[in-house]
């Protein structure tokens, strides 16, 4: 797809330049996703939470450094610790990796380790992370792909819309800056934004054991995907009462779907490790704390995504100016509710309706998820919606190319300079906010 081949360059060397301006461990939970990954690769079994965390604060080396995130589904770390152990037998490496001593100073201080990092150039990490970065970056061009690909089936007779959704993908500061990053959190959005554009394939039942597979993978990768099995089941309903005559394919789909779901069921409820980490996810999400019921504390969580939605590094400590957050949401917002409008009044086909009915049900059931995750507690971080970014970034690529849908060049001349800015803001927000944080030397 030559088309591609922007966004995708844009994504490659901005994700490679936070690659090196940000150290090993300051990406929100990566030291103890990396305990996870290294039982794999030393034990060969699934993760258990272990070592138990240690110390007086939530940031001290031992609660830091520690088994904690290791109750969450296994799928992330099962295949990060198979290329782990790879990469260290090729090399004769360690498949253990020793974080350097925590910052006495983090509260007042971003920098939640000592790190000996001088220069830009300089990867202060054994070749076995950077291989595991590789594969995170690798996973997250599925977002581009799937931005560009959602984009295609909703405005298929202006194909350079689906240029501009895959660059606003590919130059979103909080996209290239966490594709980096050791964290499940990559690969259950992989899965999930496939499954999106396999969903997009309207009126093709067989392409439902698809999206079955595809929904297990993804609660395998987090236990938080849940969503996309009714995603898929409203779609289904839609398209057997619009295809009345395929309707035997989509019976027989369903139950192939059902059976790959209940398989998916037993596993998770019979195997003793996975049902003690459902278990214990469970009890995660069964309390709500007193102060879920004050205006604060969802102001509070509007800020934070907002921030986070944008660019907030580090562990969610190092972020852009607020008003760039504001700017960012308030144009965005715009487009992606005008791009919906005019798709809408455009839909002259019941395939054409079923698809924006699928963004919306895609949009609801995130959403959802996110708010039922704040709900329990506070964690206001864009990262958990990050499959909602194909359908914001189909939307607004409608919203702003619209009225020069007949004029190719004025179209690539928005992209371009769409991509120049986000370019340059990246550049800068490293340059000008990353680097006295960490102060390496360019």
């Amino acid at each position: 797809m030559p088309r591609l081949l922007l966004p995708v360059s844009i994504y490659l060397l901005l994700a490679g330049l936070y690659l090196f301006a940000i150290p090993v461990g300051e990406s929100p939970d990566e030291p103890g996703h990396l305990q996870c990954i290294e039982q794999v690769a030393r034990y060969n079994r699934l993760p258990v939470m272990e070592p138990i965390p240690q110390g007086d604060v939530w940031w001290a080396h031992g609660r830091i450094v520690a088994g904690h995130m290791c109750y969450h589904m296994p799928l992330y770390y099962l295949a990060a610790g198979t290329i782990l152990r790879g990469v260290a037998a090729t090399t004769d490496s360690s498949v253990t990796y020793e974080f350097p001593p925590t910052n006495p100073r983090f509260e007042p201080e971003i920098a939640m380790f000592l790190h000996d990092k001088t220069t830009f150039w300089q990867l202060a990490e054994p070749i076995t992370l950077t291989a595991l970065r590789l594969f995170s970056i690798g996973l997250g061009l599925a977002l581009v792909w799937a931005s560009y690909h959602l984009t295609r089936r909703l405005a298929p007779e202006w194909p350079l819309f689906a240029v501009f959704a895959a660059v606003l993908v590919a130059g979103w500061p909080q996209i290239a800056y966490l594709s980096r990053a050791i964290t499940n959190d990559i690969l259950a959005t992989t899965v999930a934004v496939l499954a999106l554009a396999v969903a997009a394939e309207v009126g093709k039942p067989r392409r439902f054991m698809v999206l079955a597979v595809l929904a297990s993978l993804a609660v395998l990768s987090k236990v938080t995907m849940t969503f996309i099995v009714v995603i898929v089941g409203m779609v289904w309903v839609l398209e057997f009462r619009q295809y009345q005559g395929q309707r035997r394919a989509y019976v027989w789909a369903m139950v192939v779907s059902a059976v790959v779901w209940l398989a998916t069921a037993v596993l998770l409820l019979y195997h003793p490790i996975l049902r003690e980490h459902l278990a214990i996810s469970n009890r995660a999400f069964s309390t709500i704390p007193a102060q879920v019921y004050t205006f604060v504390y969802w102001r509070e969580f509007m800020v934070m995504t907002l921030s986070s939605g944008w660019a907030r590094l580090a562990w969610m400590n190092l972020p852009a100016p607020a008003t760039h957050a504001y700017l960012w949401w308030g144009l965005l917002t715009i487009a992606t509710v005008s791009g919906y409008y005019l798709l809408w009044r455009k839909a002259e086909t019941g395939q054409q309706r079923l698809l924006l009915w699928l963004c919306l049900f895609w949009s609801v059931g995130l959403i959802l998820t996110y708010l039922r995750i704040n709900v329990n507690r506070f964690q206001p971080q864009f990262r958990f919606m990050l499959a909602l970014t194909p359908v914001l970034a189909a939307g607004a690529a409608v919203g702003c190319l619209y009225g020069v849908r007949v004029r190719p060049f004025y179209q690539w001349s928005l992209i371009v300079g769409i991509a120049t800015a986000l370019v340059v803001y990246n550049v800068w927000f490293i340059f000008t906010i990353v680097q006295p944080v960490y102060g390496w030397r360019f």
